[in-house]
């Protein structure tokens, strides 16, 4: 498979696109197949060489990717094969690995995601995100509630007015924006 891979800490050209052995899920996890994978500024930290949680190097930078279970370790059934899934670093063992075009995780860590949910949109989510949806109590209809914070909206309010595929409800104080 290909991937991404950091050997040394530098600029943009400290990224290499190499040819790596596609991962075999081992017990309780399951193999993921990237659909999007995002960037943001931690990943450039961390080729930077200065985030705090830097992983071991030579590693396979990224904290987050959607994407689909293809496989499953032994004794895993879930997420179902098929399952659209959103996978962050902050779950695994080391806070690396998704700059590839496969990722074996531990099934935990493969987040189900609902029907009709693009995978564009849901490698968007977040820690924040994640952790709200499941820390909310039930909206209407039993839907998930996305909080606003602060004076902005957080990105899942946003996504739902922009993915109205994925059903739930909006919040935010008044003033916000």
């Amino acid at each position: 498979m290909k991937a991404i891979l950091l050997r040394r800490p530098g600029g943009p050209e400290a990224l290499e696109y190499v040819e790596v052995p596609t991962p075999v899920p081992g017990e309780g996890k399951v193999l993921v197949k990237a659909d999007t994978i995002g960037v943001s500024m931690p990943e450039v930290l961390v080729r930077r060489g200065t985030y705090a949680w830097m992983p071991p190097l030579p590693a396979i930078p990224g904290i987050e990717l959607s994407g689909t279970v293809v496989a499953h370790g032994p004794n895993t059934a879930e997420p179902a094969l098929g399952q659209p899934v959103f996978v962050r670093a902050r779950d695994l063992p080391v806070r690396a690995g998704c700059y590839a075009e496969y990722i074996a995780v531990p099934a935990r860590a493969a987040h189900p995601l609902p029907p009709g949910c693009l995978l564009e949109a849901a490698v968007c989510l977040g820690r924040s995100a994640r952790e709200r949806t499941r820390a909310s109590p039930p909206g209407p209809r039993g839907l998930p509630v996305f909080a606003g914070r602060g004076n902005r909206v957080t990105a899942p309010t946003w996504w739902i007015v922009i993915e109205p595929a994925l059903p739930g409800y909006g919040t935010a104080r008044a003033g916000s924006h």
